[in-house]
């Protein structure tokens, strides 16, 4: 019959609070990183739960990003975009830029502070952000520039040519989303294109589903083509492999 002592034992052995059940052997298991280890199996443990231990220490070991590049004709005329709610669209000013990231990270203080820093130095090296806002609170944003652009969760470096603007880092509140915001910047991105002078609009989307989503664009008229696509390799955040492949 087990002690007192040896069902406390039991539970800091097994890392549960429920109370063990009366004559089950204390040092039976224990736990190791929230997995169950028996030490009375001696089935080895599947590279599956290997990978697991791993990502539990240092993260996922491997990870790989997809990304494809779109270019839009600027000289086709612009549509015009319904939204559910009313959206008023400008062109933010370096003093919004805190607003701008607490609408990226408005739970997370230190991410804000960072994106803050980020957003003002694009401000100073002359780019240009479209905000979209609901009832005067910005709820999306999308960033224009005409330099070369370096995509940090790429690493890789997109060309910008003197006849064509990039828009990037386009973001929507998850609240306001599938209401048609994101569709009314992509053509304000497009209308600012026009008013610099170029001849063409550069933006990438990420991940497999970016397809499906231009497929939705050109029932509206928002048309573009594909003309690169990249995909970064990375383990361990260090070993990096990127490959592009041009269309």
């Amino acid at each position: 019959m087990a002690t007192e002592t040896d069902g406390k034992r039991s539970m800091i052995n097994s890392g549960s609070r429920v109370r063990p059940t009366p004559g089950a052997r204390p040092d039976q298991s224990h736990r190791v990183l929230g997995f169950s280890v028996h030490e009375l199996d001696p089935t080895p443990p599947s590279p599956h739960d290997l990978l697991r231990v791993i990502n539990r220490c240092v993260g996922s070991p491997f990870v790989r990003i997809e990304s494809t590049l779109y270019e839009a004709d600027l000289s086709q005329p612009l549509p015009h975009i319904e939204t559910a709610v009313p959206v008023k669209i400008h062109q933010a000013s370096p003093s919004e830029a805190k607003i701008l990231a607490r609408v990226r990270f408005p739970n997370d203080c230190i991410q804000a502070a960072i994106k803050q820093r980020e957003f003002a130095t694009r401000f100073e090296n002359g780019d240009v952000c479209i905000v979209g806002s609901v009832n005067d609170l910005p709820v999306s944003y999308v960033w224009v520039t005409c330099k070369d652009w370096y995509d940090p969760e790429l690493e890789f470096t997109i060309p910008v040519a003197e006849h064509q603007c990039l828009g990037y880092e386009a973001y929507t509140d998850p609240p306001a989303r599938r209401q048609g915001i994101r569709l009314l910047l992509q053509v304000e991105e497009r209308r600012l294109g026009i008013e610099l002078g170029k001849r063409s609009l550069l933006f990438e989307l990420h991940g497999k589903a970016a397809p499906l989503a231009i497929q939705k664009w050109t029932p509206l008229g928002i048309t573009q083509r594909p003309i690169g696509h990249h995909t970064t390799y990375k383990l361990f955040r260090r070993i990096k492999f990127t490959k592009v492949k041009q269309q």
